[in-house]
């Protein structure tokens, strides 16, 4: 079964609280790896754009209902998010804020703060000097994500989305490497 088929079988009339054909799905699936083959079989086009040579990681496929999340993080490595099927909300911050964004490592690294749309200020108060863009990534669109950008993603339709990662260079791991070694150093002078 090509995997639109079943988004519009299963997935989709789950979504829309029709009985019977939705029940017992996951509430989310994620990371799921593909190789180029698999997006024949899937049905999926495979981005013509990746085709020059560049080097990417295997693309990974998420699958998610509507209202379904990924809590903020950001990645280390660059990003192309390319939608197939459904809506998504993305709240995207920039490296320069991540200093507000309470992230526990490098890449990739979550916030203490799953959903900023609801933040509690009174725990994480250095959160409301922080600065976003809002996005809507529809059917068809690819974005891309430079390393280090802060993402939550919210979908808004039932989702089928694939990521494509730069493999990582030699500099972003040394800076990676850097990244976890002062934040390791910042937490034991703040418990010293």
């Amino acid at each position: 079964m090509r995997l639109v088929d079943y988004v519009e079988k299963y997935i989709r009339p789950a979504d829309h609280g029709e009985s019977g054909s939705g029940e017992n799905l996951p509430d989310y699936s994620g990371n799921t790896p593909l190789s180029r083959a698999d997006f024949d079989t899937l049905g999926l086009k495979y981005p013509d754009a990746f085709d020059d040579g560049a080097s990417f990681q295997d693309p990974r496929l998420w699958i998610g209902p509507k209202r379904s999340l990924t809590p903020l993080h950001h990645d280390g490595s660059d990003n192309l998010m390319c939608q197939y099927v459904g809506r998504k909300y993305l709240k995207l911050f920039p490296p320069s804020q991540i200093k507000w964004l309470y992230m526990t490592d490098f890449g990739p690294a979550w916030s203490r703060i799953p959903d900023p749309r609801t933040p509690d200020l009174e725990a994480f108060p250095l959160f409301a000097k922080a600065r976003s863009v809002d996005v809507t990534l529809n059917p068809r669109e690819i974005l891309y994500l430079p390393a280090r950008w802060a993402q939550f993603v919210l979908n808004l339709e039932v989702s089928v989305m694939v990521n494509f990662w730069h493999e990582p260079s030699t500099y972003n791991l040394l800076r990676k490497r850097a990244w976890s070694l002062r934040l390791r150093i910042q937490g034991r002078i703040g418990r010293g």
